[in-house]
């Protein structure tokens, strides 16, 4: 089996059915995978051997990397780039070490690792990206860490939606604002570029001038200094002529670097030292150069490494990077070999022996070194680390561990090649074999057979148009069928090798743009249909050669644009196969005994179709089934997989709907499917499909809005949602579904958390509610934290503080501020069981007015079904007005841990007699149970347990001596008390406070008079009788 090139393999049948999709994908293709490999120019032709698991790219291109655009971390213990890393997709101005293996970076970008990010980030040491997401509204080109806080400079104006001009400090770990310059404005077109702190002083180079801080207005030239501590700005102002793009400092002395010609009136071209205290310091590199600047500098301990644009250091000639005198500024002896353009950025090693340098540059001391190199600072000589970058890095930063580069490239950690690269089919990146052919021109074509490579192109060498390689050492063979014009269109079938193309002559014969090769011959073989214009598409399947391009004759026959030709003699068959006058055929792909047909057309066989169609491979009807949805552009290349047909080419509408490049339709009605990569900034000149993925090749640089150069491939799944986890608890927020393959980055699959802000809030966690009296406590679906109680929603009324008005009590006591705020039932000697005794509560609740007024403390119990004797747990709690039964904090039902089962529940007042429920109720974590002690329907336990006061049943009051019963006479009676409490002698006199005496909770004992406490006591005992006695009702 072979494998065709991107413009004529998409249409081989054979190779189609050799990837056994028909029953192994029937999934979209849903998922980009930004893992693969791209090239730094144009991939003209892809192709597949599925025996080595290798894709062949070509087209022209001299470079071959990850997908790792703006921002790249270097392992410096194995020299590579970390994989792991997530992509961003803008510009990375600045990173600075997290101190745990990460990076906080800052720059111009919407989104890193998939997930939205404003400019800022944190990347964790894993890879993944951080929780951390403060937001900018414009560039951040600086980062600073101290104490706790990510300093900001750059040009926004906003900062997590508050105002902050251009300087801000955020919390390290939560992304908070902090209150640091707040109210601070500058002038438009202000930007801080570089900051530095010694001490409490933040020093800000950049494009300066007009400013206001703590309402005082400043003006300053480029340079400014501020206390961190209280936003003051300070007097330092040196005045610098031009913008400053870089600060550093050494000691009491800030090295600086920009655009300035002169310091304080002083010469300084582009670079300058001054002191803390705003002095100039002699310091004076004294660069030149045609078109000088000064962009990166680093620190030693007795030296200065200065990178950038120039040609000259204080007259001596030094490109590009120079190694000057710490103190004085002049040139050191030992110089290193320059790179060979300019540089960007420096960095030192932490320990001190390497220099970073990044730029643009494609050698380093005569060496090859793609935009970044390294230097030993003893010895000033190259250092092995050879990562390539396509693009120019532009700013570093190293730790002991990695190396971290940002800037504009689009790739780093690939490999230099030469308009023909490999790559692994099953990872996407690059081969470690590559070949080293020295081409001199494009690859247009590739096809795999029988354990070889072959290419087409425009190159004259190392062959004439066409080659063959081995596919195992990558090794030139001999095969050389000479071809005198550019060879575009190759289709392998067995030992055939069909050519398409611009040359009039191949393989030693005479042949006008269309030959068949033999794979172990050199000689054309005698097949020549002979068209009379280009052809651009060919699609073999046993005897069947369909063809397609711009001619209006072949194999003998007037056909215009497409062909059915004998394999044997290369003859035109009696179907017919129609274009319009003008059109033309790019592209073709068989799908069973269907033939798809697309390019740059408005009819076929007489009827209006739009640069798509589908007709029988034999016979060229049209099929009228596929109402294809037509393209605004030339249809360059088609693909079938799945459940999808694919089309691709330069057009930015398909069906009226906006589709940039790439689009898929359903392939029996041709309606337009939702896929859309969006491939723009160039074309897309080229669709394969190998197994489960959709390669798209071409000259395109963006892939749905975010860097993707020359190759997009996207994987066909049945997808899954995947939801994203912040805080790293294993459960992801319901409201971040990704749908996707594989979890991307920082998602799980679990979407139950009900705080992804915190790793210790999810349902089910272990957590504490604050209530002692709960055991066992986790949180629920909210994220509330609950322990395993039960929960009593009790109503009832004390008969001493009930009325006048029906349904409310009084509350004299509170008001008069007697009720305490811990429970008054363990002073009293009453029995408590499980958690109960010792509540308390905030005194805020006593000020409570209204029917929620608190009227006192009450105590229930919970006490077994089948011995309602035995209490099983009691909990101390408040008494509103309106009867309501609350939980310490004044409106939660009441909570009480208990297992799960039936009892009988008791409300008890320290001077009224208690009441339980006749009939037991069902206890369980839950919905509060309800028990009305207030309904007279309502049964409990004895005979007359309550008192019926108008339809609404209250407890007795009365109990003034605590000994279950309520007596007017006789001994342990309760009336003597209330006499005793005001005197014992005067009978109209009054006491106040917090006593039992007190049977109307009014804060007043009183024996005689109105509301008096007696006329209560004999109420309850019948009111004629006064030697009667009432029992507490409880066994």
């Amino acid at each position: 089996m072979t494998f065709p090139t991107v413009k004529a393999m998409r249409n081989l049948f054979p190779f189609l059915a050799g990837l056994a999709f028909s029953n192994a994908v029937l999934a979209q293709f849903t998922e980009p995978r930004p893992e693969w490999w791209i090239t730094n120019g144009t991939v003209r032709a892809v192709a597949v051997d599925t025996a080595s698991g290798t894709v062949a790219l070509g087209g022209s291109f001299s470079y071959a990397g990850p997908n790792n655009p703006f921002g790249a971390e270097i392992d410096l213990t194995t020299g590579l780039v970390r994989a792991d890393r997530p992509r961003v997709n803008g510009v990375v101005n600045t990173a600075i070490s997290d101190g745990a293996g990460g990076w906080y970076i800052g720059g111009l970008f919407s989104q890193v690792g998939g997930q939205p990010r404003s400019n800022l980030a944190h990347i964790l040491a894993d890879g993944s990206v951080g929780s951390w997401a403060p937001s900018t509204n414009n560039t951040v080109a600086d980062l600073l860490m101290h104490m706790g806080k990510v300093y900001i400079a750059g040009a926004f104006g906003v900062v997590n939606g508050a105002i902050r001009s251009r300087l801000a400090a955020v919390d390290a770990v939560t992304g908070t604002l902090d209150p640091f310059w707040q109210g601070a404005s500058n002038a438009p077109g202000t930007t801080y570029i570089s900051i530095h702190l010694i001490g409490d002083t933040l020093y800000i180079g950049g494009s300066i001038g007009a400013l206001t801080a703590n309402s005082i207005p400043y003006t300053r030239s480029h340079l400014l200094a501020c206390s961190i501590s209280s936003g003051n700005v300070l007097p330092w102002a040196p005045q610098a002529s031009a913008s400053v793009t870089g600060l550093w400092a050494a000691g009491d002395t800030l090295f600086m670097v920009g655009n300035f010609t002169s310091i304080d009136g002083t010469s300084r071209n582009r670079c300058a030292a001054v002191s803390t205290a705003g002095a100039l310091f002699p310091w004076d590199p004294q660069v030149t150069g045609a078109s000088v600047s000064v962009t990166g500098l680093a620190i030693g301990p007795d030296r200065i490494h200065l990178g950038g644009a120039f040609s000259a250091v204080q007259g001596q000639p030094q490109d590009n990077l120079a190694t000057l005198d710490r103190f004085t500024g002049a040139p050191l002896a030992q110089q290193p070999a320059p790179p060979s353009g300019g540089v960007l950025g420096l960095a030192l090693s932490t320990d001190g022996t390497l220099l970073f340098v990044c730029g643009n540059f494609l050698s380093a001391a005569g060496q090859p070194r793609w935009n970044l190199a390294a230097y030993s600072t003893g010895t000033a000589g190259l250092e092995p680390l050879d990562v390539r970058c396509s693009g120019a890095p532009s700013n570093l930063s190293a730790t002991s561990a990695g190396l971290f580069v940002g800037g504009t490239f689009t790739s780093c950690g690939g490999r230099t090649v030469n308009n023909l690269a490999l790559l692994d089919l099953g990872t996407g990146s690059g081969s470690p074999l590559q070949p080293t052919l020295a081409f001199n021109g494009d690859v247009r074509s590739l096809a795999s057979a029988n354990g070889r490579w072959f290419a087409g192109g425009a190159f004259t060498a190392p062959r004439q148009r066409l080659l063959s390689l081995d596919a195992t050492t990558l090794t030139l063979d001999t095969w050389n069928p000479v071809a005198d014009g550019p060879v575009d269109v190759l289709v392998a079938d067995g030992s055939d090798l069909f050519a398409a193309g611009a040359f009039t002559q191949i393989g030693g014969t005479p042949r006008n743009g269309l030959a068949l090769l033999s794979t172990t011959s050199d000689t054309a073989q005698p097949w020549d249909p002979v068209p009379d214009g280009p052809v651009l598409a060919i699609s073999v399947s046993g005897q069947d050669v369909h063809v397609g391009g711009a001619f209006s004759t072949i194999g003998g026959g007037s056909r215009r644009g497409t062909a059915l030709l004998d394999r044997s003699t290369g003859a035109a068959s009696g179907s017919l196969f129609d274009l319009d006058a003008t059109g033309s055929c790019h592209a073709m792909h068989r799908v069973d005994s269907m033939l798809y047909i697309g390019g740059h057309f408005s009819s076929f066989n007489g009827a209006a179709v739009m640069n798509l169609a589908r007709a029988h491979a034999g016979t060229g009807s049209m099929d009228t089934l596929f109402d294809a949805a037509g393209a605004d552009s030339t249809i360059a290349a088609i693909a079938w997989r799945g459940s999808q047909i694919f089309i691709a080419g330069p057009f930015d509408q398909v069906g009226g709907q906006g589709r940039s490049g790439v689009a898929a339709l359903d392939p029996a009605t041709g309606a337009l499917a939702p896929f859309d990569p969006a491939l723009t900034s160039g074309p897309v000149l080229g669709l394969i499909a190998a197994g489960d993925l959709l390669l798209c090749a071409g000259g395109f640089t963006q892939a749905q809005g975010a860097p993707g150069r020359s190759l997009n491939v996207h994987r066909a799944c049945t997808t899954t949602p995947w939801f994203t986890d912040a805080d790293g608890d294993g459960r992801g927020d319901a409201g971040t579904a990704v749908l996707a393959c594989d979890a991307p980055p920082g998602t799980v699959a679990n979407d139950s958390d009900c705080d992804d802000a915190d790793a210790a809030k999810y349902p089910g966690a272990a957590c504490d509610d604050g209530d002692p009296y709960t055991v066992n406590d986790v949180g629920d679906n909210a994220c509330q934290c609950a322990g395993s109680t039960v929960r009593l929603a009790v109503k009832a009324f004390l008969g001493g503080a009930y009325g006048p008005l029906p349904n409310i009590m009084a509350d004299g006591m509170r008001a008069a501020g007697l009720v305490p705020t811990l429970e008054p039932y363990t002073a009293l000697g009453f029995a408590h069981q499980g958690q109960g005794g010792g509540e308390s509560i905030a005194p805020a609740l006593l000020s409570i007015t209204g029917n929620d007024a608190i009227v006192d403390w009450v105590s229930l119990e919970v006490r077994s079904a089948t011995n309602p004797s035995s209490v099983v747990a009691t909990r101390s709690c408040l008494l509103q007005r309106d009867g309501d039964v609350v939980d310490l904090d004044g409106t939660s039902p009441v909570h009480l841990f208990v297992p799960t089962g039936e009892y009988h529940i008791a409300i008890r007042h320290r001077n009224h007699l208690p009441v339980m429920t006749g009939l037991t109720r069902t206890l369980q974590p839950g919905i509060p149970v309800e028990v009305r002690f207030d309904l007279p329907g309502t049964a409990t336990y004895g005979t007359n347990a309550q008192r019926d006061i108008n339809g609404v049943t209250v407890l007795w009051p009365g109990d003034s001596n605590g000994n279950g019963q309520v007596k007017y006479a006789g001994g342990a009676n309760d009336r003597d008390p209330v006499l005793v409490a005001i005197g014992g002698t005067v009978p109209t006199a009054t006491t106040s406070g917090y006593v039992r005496t007190d049977i109307t909770l009014d804060g007043v004992v009183k024996y005689t008079g109105p509301n008096n406490d007696r006329d209560r006591i004999l109420q309850t005992v019948g009111g004629s009788v006064p030697t009667a006695v009432r029992n507490a009702q409880l066994p």
